[in-house]
């Protein structure tokens, strides 16, 4: 079999764009009638649109909704680290406690080694 080629000039090209144009729609209504017809494709592009609204109506909730919960997080995430400052100031309270414990002891065993100390010089 041979090839042969066939070369199309501008003219040609814009002769066959013409006549696809002007008998597109009609090949399509014989394939598909009950898509191309204009009310029906009029009506499920108002369809579409009005779904469209009704999406963007809910993710916008949906946005609030999360807005607020991530509120409610940051205000629970205060009260934790108000809670943790309150134990790292018992801690501290504590701690403060112990060193005057410890200083008290200190004293203590400090001066009953001087009193015995003394007992032992003076018996």
């Amino acid at each position: 079999m041979s090839e042969v080629g066939m070369a199309l000039d501008d003219t040609d090209l814009r002769r066959i764009g013409d006549y696809v144009k002007g008998n597109i729609y009609g090949w399509l209504v014989d394939v598909a009638p009950q898509v191309v017809s204009g009310p029906q494709i009029l009506e499920r592009m108002e369809r579409l649109e009005q779904e469209l609204v009704a999406q963007r109506h809910e993710l916008k909730a949906q946005r609030e909704l999360m807005e607020t919960r991530f509120e409610a997080v940051d205000v629970r995430f205060e009260d934790v680290n108000r809670r943790f400052e309150d134990v790292n100031k018992r801690f501290d309270d504590m701690n403060s406690r112990f060193n005057g414990m410890q200083w008290l002891i200190g004293v203590g065993f400090g001066l009953i080694a001087t009193i015995v100390t003394i007992f032992e010089f003076i018996a």
